[in-house]
């Protein structure tokens, strides 16, 4: 742990009896059920801590999400009183960094229209819910920590190298829901590399360093006639390169700020015997995650 040590400081004494509201948010084609032994396990580490696990529309887009969150957040007296904890699973990863930003700059889609109309270009309704939450309307709200478990900070690189091999495969990936174009397509970076925030944050991957390239490990298929063959991340879903933020294709609103804590862990040296999605129950993550919890 001596990294985090050095990004996050010391544990702070007394840990244990932290009060946080720890937010923790799901990730596409789930809901909270998974997660109620997570938040049992952050219960018995600070016992009195709130932790707001709930579902949320995983089809529409991240934004729309991170928006709800942040204004169920400002209205909440609760949370208002506590130190504030975001954890993300997969692409309730980027949700809680949507909802992060809006908290602590309550005023950037109104201050912003523009970029945020961009976003929303294929759906004009969108924005104009957006700017019906009156965000703007509310004080700026400190996150204490953000954790994001095997998010794909820089997009599902799978799907989306997969679509960039659709004329050799034969086959078109559809984007049947907002979220998934969120995952697939650069437009949710494109809008978070304007903004910046100074929230301590904890990257956390299951997976190894693969940008899904020509390798020497059994392909799990092979392209006839192009030379290569393709092997999927340890975790089978999000690789480590797209998880860590400093590597990151677009500046995003996390690192671009001077003051910003960041760190990325991976929690398996070899990666192995790891499943994305269910790595947020593995040990080896929640004592990272609660580790750093310790020290902010």
């Amino acid at each position: 742990m001596d990294s985090a040590e050095t990004i996050f400081g010391s544990h702070r004494a007394n840990w244990e009896a932290w009060n946080p509201y720890v937010v923790i948010r799901h990730g596409i084609m789930s809901d909270d059920t998974p997660f109620q032994n997570l938040a049992k396990f952050i219960q018995t580490k600070f016992p009195n801590a709130i932790i707001d696990n709930q579902p949320y529309p995983w089809t529409d887009s991240v934004v729309l999400n991170g928006a709800r969150l942040a204004r169920a957040l400002q209205t909440s007296h609760v949370a208002d009183e506590r130190p504030l904890v975001f954890v993300g699973h997969s692409m309730g990863g980027l949700v809680c960094r949507v909802a992060n930003l809006l908290l602590r700059e309550p005023g950037v889609i109104s201050g912003n229209r523009q970029i945020f109309q961009n976003y929303c270009d294929d759906d004009r309704n969108a924005f104009t819910t957006l700017l019906g939450l009156g965000l703007q309307r509310y004080p700026p709200m400190r996150v204490h920590l953000l954790v994001t478990i095997g998010t794909p900070n820089s997009g599902a690189m799978l799907k989306a190298q997969l679509g960039a091999l659709a004329d050799v495969l034969g086959k078109v990936i559809s984007v049947k829901f907002p979220s998934l174009k969120d995952l697939n397509t650069a437009r949710l970076f494109r809008l978070l590399q304007y903004f910046a925030v100074d929230t301590p944050t904890l990257s956390i991957s299951g997976s190894g360093w693969n940008r899904f390239k020509k390798s020497s490990a059994p392909p799990v298929f092979w392209v006839p006639n192009a030379a290569a063959s393709f092997s999927l991340p340890n975790d089978m879903i999000v690789e480590d390169r797209s998880v860590d933020l400093s590597q990151s294709i677009l500046p995003n609103e996390v690192l671009s700020h001077p003051a910003a804590k960041y760190l990325h862990l991976r929690a398996y040296r070899d990666c192995t015997d790891v499943i994305h999605s269910t790595m947020y129950n593995h040990l080896e993550v929640r004592n990272l995650l609660i580790d750093c919890m310790a020290r902010v």
